[in-house]
């Protein structure tokens, strides 16, 4: 049998549980969105689960919604990036990066669906702005996207491609017991197993 026989074979018989990340930074909805970003740069992380006090999934928070906050709250004029721009970065609904200075500035690009590049300095979001008024609660999403533990790893793949995610919370019973990602699953095709 070779590798690639292996591997799918390994594949269709493993489940979230066996993949999963079980160690999750959560957050509170009552956290500011000044600590919220505080927090993400600082565990270098893009998201994390909402979790209220008894322990309930309320929703997901990520970069991305900081994001929509500092471009729907903003008086800053866009930055227009030089050169035409591609017609598939204009129809595409937002691309972000995030890139830190030496200084220890972080700045956010993202272009909006009109292709229009935009660039925010992050940092000013950690001291009282207009945004420290801001929790979790007022910017998370819903958790709609989750999966169980005994769901396999074809079927997270499948999950995955047709939400267009590239992570699912782990419930049971309603609590949260983990997270999966994509690269769990590329970590299975290529053979490796979760440290």
């Amino acid at each position: 049998m070779n590798p690639a026989q292996t591997t799918r074979l390994d594949a269709a018989n493993m489940k979230v549980a066996d993949i999963m990340q079980t160690s999750v930074l959560t957050v509170e909805p009552t956290m500011s969105v000044a600590q919220l970003a505080r927090t993400l740069l600082d565990r270098q992380i893009t998201g994390a689960p909402v979790i209220d006090r008894g322990g309930s999934v309320v929703g997901v928070v990520s970069a991305s919604d900081v994001l929509r906050l500092v471009s729907s709250e903003t008086t800053e004029p866009p930055v227009r990036e030089s050169g035409p721009s591609r017609e598939s970065d204009a129809q595409s609904e937002v691309a972000f990066a995030l890139e830190e200075s030496e200084s220890g500035s972080v700045s956010a690009f993202f272009r909006d669906a009109g292709g229009t590049l935009h660039q925010h300095d992050l940092v000013p979001l950690l001291a009282p702005t207009p945004f420290g008024a801001r929790t979790v609660a007022d910017i998370m999403m819903p958790a709609r996207l989750s999966v169980r533990p005994s769901t396999t790893v074809q079927g997270l793949a499948r999950f995955l491609l047709t939400a267009k995610v590239h992570r699912a919370l782990v419930l049971e019973r309603g609590l949260l017991r983990g997270i999966v990602t994509t690269f769990d699953v590329l970590r299975v095709v290529a053979g490796e197993r979760n440290a």
